[in-house]
C-alpha cells in the first residue's frame, strides 16, 4: 500500500498488488528513459565543450600570430618612416660640378645673350628672380647698372 501511495500521491491508494507493481514498473522505465536522455545530453554537451576548447585554443594561437604580425608591420612602418626623413650630409670633399647658384647665373647670362628679346630674355624672368640675386648676376657678368628696389 505504501508503494501505491508513493506512485500516485493525492489519490486513494490502490489495493491490487498487480496494478501497483505495473505502475511501479512503468515509473521505473520512465525514469530509466529519462536518465538515458540526460546521459546522452550530457555526452553531447561534453563533446560540444571539447570542440569549443579546441576552437578556443585555435583562436588563441591565431590571436598570438596576428599580434606578432601586427608588431612586425609596426616595426616596418617605423623603419620606413625613419628612413624617409633621412638626408645625407654634404660631402666633405668638393664636388667637381658647379653649385646650383653658379648654374643659375650662367643660365641667366645665356638668356641675356639671346638677341630676339629686347632685354635678352631677362624681362621674362625678372618677376621670378629675387632682386638681390638678379642685381648680383647682372653686375658680375653683364656689367649693367641696375637699381634694386
Amino acid at each position: 500500500m505504501e508503494l501505491g501511495a508513493l506512485l500516485d500521491p493525492g489519490r486513494p491508494p490502490k489495493m491490487d498488488k498487480s496494478v501497483i507493481l505495473a505502475d511501479a514498473l512503468k515509473m521505473v522505465n520512465q525514469l530509466k528513459d529519462e536518465a538515458q536522455k540526460l546521459k546522452d545530453s550530457n555526452e553531447s554537451l561534453q563533446d560540444k565543450i571539447n570542440e569549443l576548447k579546441v576552437e578556443k585554443s585555435e583562436l588563441r594561437y591565431e590571436k598570438q600570430r596576428l599580434k606578432t604580425q601586427k608588431e612586425n608591420l609596426e616595426q616596418q612602418v617605423k623603419t620606413f618612416s625613419a628612413g624617409a626623413g633621412f638626408l645625407p650630409h654634404p660631402p666633405a670633399i668638393p664636388v667637381p660640378f658647379p653649385s646650383p647658384a653658379k648654374l643659375l647665373v650662367a643660365s641667366w647670362y645665356l638668356l641675356l645673350a639671346i638677341p630676339e628679346f629686347p632685354c635678352g630674355g631677362l624681362c621674362l624672368l625678372q618677376p621670378l628672380i629675387p632682386r638681390r640675386i638678379l642685381f648680383y648676376a647682372l653686375q658680375l657678368h653683364c656689367h649693367l647698372p641696375i637699381q634694386v628696389k
